[in-house]
């Protein structure tokens, strides 16, 4: 179940709620995501459109403003330096122990152009946390109106709680 110490560390203080096996239990995460949709005001729940799509499907038929992101890298690149520079200058809000050791974990992917994206397969650890903040630092960005603030808005414009 864990492949790490940090996995069983994270399980017993409730940060992550461990499942039986090495695979998502993707009945579970939509659970949790639909609890959290009653208990919240939900703007949006962005998902890997290669891994969740039936999920995605299931939320978006009931309601829930489901956003698709597929994990490539030019839809990484302007996300993972903001993201970098709200978390590197502390104007990411967050108490996630998670949060931290997963972005330690992370190793960056780069082009020819130093465009980056997260890549799982050399990083040290979980990364899950730190691409789904990403993520969410990238749809915050696009707004309710769905264009890109990326130009127009000045740089302390995101508040990630």
């Amino acid at each position: 179940m864990f492949h790490s110490l940090a996995g069983y560390r994270f399980a017993t203080m409730r940060r992550i709620t461990a499942t039986e096996g090495d695979i998502v239990d993707y009945a579970t995460v939509e659970g949790y995501i639909r609890m959290l949709v009653d208990m919240l005001d939900v703007q949006e729940v962005v998902f890997d459109v290669a891994m969740a799509r039936e999920m995605m499907d299931n939320l978006e038929r009931d309601g829930v403003p489901v956003a698709a992101f597929p994990q490539t890298l030019m839809n990484f690149a302007k996300p993972v330096d903001t993201f970098e520079d709200m978390f590197l200058n502390r104007r990411l809000v967050h108490d996630s122990p998670l949060l931290r050791w997963a972005v330690g974990n992370t190793v960056m992917m780069t082009d020819q152009n130093d465009n980056r994206r997260p890549h799982k397969k050399k990083s040290a650890d979980r990364i899950d946390p730190c691409v789904a903040s990403i993520m969410a630092v990238s749809r915050a960005a696009q707004g309710a109106s769905g264009r890109s603030s990326y130009d127009s808005a000045p740089d302390d414009f995101l508040a990630f709680v």
